[in-house]
């Protein structure tokens, strides 16, 4: 097999595979077969079957010689726990391979506690400037744009055991959903953060009964005028159901745009941003009656989920604010969603 938590990423893989095949056999020495989503090798004696993990009960009642898993930081737990079942009447292999985001699965990390002295298991951790393939000069640059431990994390395939650093170092795996659709009952808000080399960013969010927030749909794109972002609003039929939308004050000529558009904007109160940081700290932590984080963000929300694993705190020597005050970069969606 060959895995991907979903089928455009695992588009990926299997032309990685349809290379190697290449190299090692041939053109005619495989077929690939659309219908059953397999590699056809040695005329049918060896398939190599692509699989998605985005359902762990479809990799369930199959025996499998080997596998391979591609971005583990994207997948759930509950899908490489199955996968490592398909071996149990085979004793066969899986490979992982991917960046160890920890905001995505801290699973791994703990995989790596429990297991580096395993000798069933096989560790190897490589940067990204070894990739001979990669332009030189555009990895030096991503090694001076990346802060602290997100690059080395993102370039250098660090595991880390704590936080330290990230300003929300308790978002994790609990407080992301693969989906979710706004009931008749939720309140729809909206959060805005102006512009235009740096990314103009709309979060859609919905606030529950029980006073949960869920971040279910964003906008996050660069050089959009306002009425270029007003169409890409449109688009989403929900926001005609938005009550409120706040956007950072600091563009109040944008905020009449919007309100020219049709689309009634105030400035955010919470515009205070160690302020603002404790109300998303706090409900990050808090939890429903239920036991659910009182902030969620579901999977499609990419950009601001990549975030999370990005805001850091300043910390510079001789600093009276460093460890409290964040930097002010990759900040773009969660100043939207400070502003909620």
């Amino acid at each position: 097999w060959f895995v991907a938590p979903s089928h455009d990423l695992g588009e990926r893989q299997r032309a990685e595979i349809e290379r190697i095949l290449t190299l090692l056999l041939g053109q005619d020495g495989f077929t690939w077969v659309p219908s059953k989503k397999w590699f056809s090798v040695f005329d049918g004696t060896v398939l190599i079957w692509q699989r998605t993990a985005d359902d762990p009960e479809q990799l369930k009642a199959f025996s499998v010689e080997s596998a391979w898993l591609d971005e583990p930081g994207r997948t759930k737990k509950a899908a490489y726990k199955v996968l490592l079942g398909r071996f149990l009447d085979t004793d066969g292999q899986l490979l992982v391979t991917g960046t160890p985001r920890r905001v995505y699965a801290r699973w791994i990390n703990d995989e790596y506690k429990q297991h580096r002295h395993d000798p069933l298991y096989a560790w190897c951790f490589s940067h990204t400037r070894d990739n001979p393939t990669l332009n030189a000069v555009g990895v030096k640059q991503l090694e001076t744009d990346y802060p602290g431990e997100y690059g080395r994390e993102e370039l250098g395939g660090e595991l880390f055991d704590g936080q330290s650093g990230l300003i929300y170092g308790n978002f994790g795996d609990a407080h992301l959903l693969d989906s979710y659709t706004p009931a008749a009952t939720d309140a729809l808000i909206a959060g805005i953060d102006w512009g235009w080399s740096d990314p103009f960013v709309y979060l859609w969010a919905a606030k529950r009964p029980n006073g949960q927030i869920v971040v279910f749909d964003e906008i996050y794109e660069s050089h959009l005028t306002i009425p270029d972002s007003v169409r890409k609003i449109r688009t989403r039929p929900f926001d005609i159901r938005v009550t409120r939308r706040w956007a950072g004050p600091d563009q109040p000529g944008s905020i009449q745009q919007l309100f020219a558009g049709g689309l009634p904007t105030r400035a955010s109160r919470q515009h205070r941003i160690l302020e603002g940081i404790r109300v998303i700290a706090a409900r990050i932590d808090a939890r429903t009656v239920d036991g659910e984080p009182m902030l969620m963000v579901t999977r499609n929300c990419v950009e601001t989920i990549k975030e999370f694993g990005i805001y850091q705190k300043k910390m510079r020597e001789n600093d009276a604010n460093s460890g409290e005050e964040p930097d002010d970069k990759f900040n773009h969606s969660m100043d939207a969603l400070r502003y909620l």
